[in-house]
């Protein structure tokens, strides 16, 4: 597996210090599709739920009852969406990795899932809506495509992205948060759709409050992807709401 340079700083400067929580507990990553954004966010939630499993006993450690089940979640638009895409993509790399497989095991299925060998309850969920998660000590959430949640009605798509969003949000602080330390990590990815769509308006808002947990990556292709770099150049005219962008012919 490989990954690009541009998504190894990034994580560089998540994670400063192995010893301590990440610096942002909410990441926000919109741009081209075909970026590495979803795997990214997989990398992410493989690395905390390995911190996790390293850890002497993580109910003493994040102090939290030690019946409650420990959640890393995968929520896309649909529950297949959800499965198909970021959940596959976490399952082959914990069944690709050496450490993963020394301390976990495979279900008896037609598709094998990978389960964590540990004392702590921890397990790795997917869903399409908030009851999906409901009650769970929810430590690690990817919300995959999250401007694309099927709705015409463009406001209808920005309140049930919304309601999502502040449930896990509310279940991870509830459970994690201790004084004005979150340890948990959220991450919103999803390709441009529209400059009205959820994911635009919600980096604004972020933008204009400028908070410090929160960080955004809103790039072009050619930024992180530097396999398609070129001397080449051309011009494009940059549309609006109202006209789309265009390639202007070379010369």
């Amino acid at each position: 597996f490989t990954l690009y340079p541009y998504w190894e700083e990034l994580l560089k400067k998540i994670y400063p210090d192995p010893l301590k929580p990440a610096r942002y507990n909410t990441l926000a990553l919109t741009g081209a599709i075909g970026i590495g954004k979803s795997t990214e966010a997989v990398i992410i939630g493989l690395y905390e739920l390995y911190r996790m499993m390293c850890l002497k006993d993580p109910y003493v450690y994040y102090g939290i009852m030690n019946i409650d089940t420990i959640s890393f979640a995968v929520i896309n638009i649909t529950l297949d969406a959800a499965q198909g895409v970021a959940w596959d993509k976490m399952q082959n790399l914990l069944q690709s990795s050496p450490w993963f497989m020394a301390h976990g095991s495979l279900s008896k299925a037609d598709q094998p899932v990978w389960k964590p060998d540990t004392g702590v309850k921890i397990e790795l969920i997917y869903g399409s809506q908030p009851k999906h998660f409901i009650g769970r000590a929810l430590y690690w959430s990817f919300f995959d495509e999250i401007s694309f949640i099927q709705n015409q009605d463009v406001e209808k798509q920005k309140e049930k992205a919304t309601l999502l969003i502040s449930s896990a949000t509310a279940r991870m602080q509830s459970r994690f948060m201790k004084g004005e330390v979150n340890p948990t990590i959220m991450v919103l990815a999803s390709s441009k759709r529209t400059e009205q769509s959820f994911l635009e308006t919600w980096i604004e808002n972020k933008k204009k409050n400028e908070s410090k947990t929160t960080y955004v990556v809103d790039e072009p292709q050619w930024v992180i992807r530097t396999d398609k770099k070129t001397d080449k150049t051309f011009k494009v005219a940059i549309g609006n709401k109202f006209l789309t962008s265009e390639i202007l012919p070379i010369n």
